[in-house]
């Protein structure tokens, strides 16, 4: 008899992907709608905005222009330069709304919420199912919780529809949700400012106080 040696088996390598996409329903109308620029798309021609930018003509480098309404699935991995781009385009009058984790303790939270002229923040109830990779691959549920932060006042009225229509969660979840999540409105004396001063944008120091108060729930 010839004695033979078994080969260990050999482990797949998990795929990684920092590709998540987003429901597609989310951005029909009566949800979040189509927005004018997605600068974190993984096709030049995807679904979420009229223009979009690919890692290839890297977003982060490419102008936001100043009155467009941006959707921002940014990379979780190196997050920050995204946050303050986010900052700038809401300083130069811009609008938007960001899908992020619920991390109020990192640094990059801290500042969007100090810095960023939000209009609204939705929390969401349950975890996101994102399409793996290039959206071939099946439904991965999101590791945290998310949040939906609006910044512009185009955003709001986007947010708070979508929120109330339920149109963000599935039929299983709607079925079974309590709330849909909860909506959140900053108090906004930038808002105010400019609001008294037509045509005049308010000075960039002007301090956001933290102080928040719910505006729309379900249920």
């Amino acid at each position: 008899m010839v004695a033979t040696t078994k080969k260990p088996a050999v482990k797949k390598k998990s795929v990684r992907t920092e590709v998540w996409l987003t429901p597609h329903e989310w951005f029909q109308p009566g949800a979040l709608g189509r927005f004018d620029l997605d600068p974190c798309a993984p096709a030049l021609d995807h679904y979420t905005a009229t223009q979009c930018f690919t890692i290839k003509e890297d977003g982060l480098k490419q102008d936001w222009p100043a009155g467009s309404t941006v959707w921002l699935n940014p990379p979780y991995k190196g997050i920050d330069p995204w946050i303050d781009k986010a900052i700038d385009h809401a300083k130069r009058g811009g609008s938007g709304i960001g899908l992020v984790f619920v991390r109020t303790d990192a640094k990059w939270m801290q500042r969007w919420l100090d810095q960023g002229r939000l209009s609204a923040m939705l929390f969401l109830e349950g975890r996101i199912k994102f399409k793996r990779g290039g959206g071939e691959g099946g439904e991965t549920g999101a590791p945290a919780g998310s949040v939906l932060i609006a910044w512009g006042k185009a955003s709001l009225p986007r947010l708070v529809e979508a929120h109330q229509s339920a149109l963000l969660y599935g039929p299983k979840q709607q079925a079974t949700m309590k709330t849909g999540g909860v909506l959140f409105r900053p108090y906004d004396p930038v808002q105010a400012w400019e609001d008294a001063n037509p045509g005049k944008n308010a000075p960039d120091d002007m301090p956001i106080p933290a102080a928040l108060h719910i505006i729309a729930e379900n249920g």
